[in-house]
Parts: C-alpha cells; structure tokens; sequence
C-alpha cells in the first residue's frame, strides 16, 4: 500500500468517525432532551398535587375559623355554659376560658392563612374575651344578677358582637376568593 492509499483509507476511517460521532452526540443530545421533557412534566404533576393539597388545606383551615367564629359568638357560649355554671364570676371565667380553648384548638390554621386575617381573628377573640370580663359587672363595679349578666352579654352581641362575628366571616370570605 502506498502512502496515498493509506491517507485515503484514513480519510474514510476519519469520515466513518466523525459520522458515527455525530450519530452519537445527536442521540445523546435526542435522549437528554427527553429526560428533560420527562423531568419537567413530572415536577408539573408533583407541583399540581402540591398544588390541591395546599388548597385543600388552605379550605380547611377557613371552614375550621369560620366554625372557630361561630363556636365563640356571645350565644352560643351562653347556650354551651350556662346550665353548667351558677354565679357570674364562674360563667365569666368559663366563657373567657372557652374563648381561649378554641383560639389554641385552631392555632395551627394560621399556617395556611394570611397574616392580615390571622390578626382580625385574634382580635375578635380578645375583644369578646375583654368584654365577657368587663360586663360581668354595672358601671358603678357592682355586682350583677345573672339574668342582668345574660341580658348584657345579649345586647352587647346584638349591638357589636354580631358585627365583629360578620367581620371576621367577610374577611375569611373574601381571603377565600383571593386564594380559590
């Protein structure tokens, strides 16, 4: 053989190289864009599951304040507490402790809501606490009858604690229609 043949023949080993090379590269560049295409549409499904679950979280955590406000309205307190509590001092302290029991029992829920709604929940259980308290006797700190105590509690739920309730039911509701 001589020297031209041979570079000839390397030339065409040389093309069959970098044909093959090509083939491999384009294979290799064909196989990381499915893996990518695979990846992508897997990190979409697993954000979308993320995705409800939070929702439904979220969900839970409004139906749980929104029972949370209605568990701790002047009424329902009074209805949930009165037959078991024969003084005003004792009715008082039952319906604060109440108050303060169901804030702990959905303390959590603040996890999935915002800030701004988190703090009008707790300002309406500090209100209907601080005024449970302060009604517990007349403008003079003389003690009440418990029938006074009950009517008190009634006109101070019609006149202002049914407003707080509703605000806090407005606000929740309108949180919802943000995140839903």
């Amino acid at each position: 053989m001589n020297s031209g043949q041979l570079i000839l023949e390397l030339v065409s080993f040389g093309k069959i190289a970098v044909i093959v090379g090509v083939i491999v590269w384009l294979t290799l560049k064909l196989q990381e864009t499915h893996n990518n295409f695979r990846r992508n549409m897997l990190y979409q499904k697993i954000r979308a599951e993320q995705d409800k679950s939070v929702l439904n979280l979220r969900l839970q955590a409004y139906e749980r304040l929104l029972v949370y406000l209605d568990r701790i309205s002047i009424p329902n307190l009074i209805g949930r507490l009165k037959t078991s509590q024969s003084n005003i001092d004792s009715l008082s302290m039952h319906m604060s402790i109440a108050i303060s029991k169901e804030m702990e029992h959905n303390i959590t829920q603040q996890l999935y809501i915002s800030d701004k709604l988190w703090e009008i929940i707790e300002l309406i259980s500090k209100e209907l606490t601080g005024a449970v308290d302060q009604l517990s006797v007349d403008e003079e700190g003389q003690s009440l009858t418990m029938e006074q105590y009950i009517n008190k509690l009634f006109t101070y739920h019609q006149l202002q604690g049914e407003q707080l309730i509703s605000k806090g039911r407005k606000a929740i509701k309108e949180e919802m229609t943000v995140h839903i």
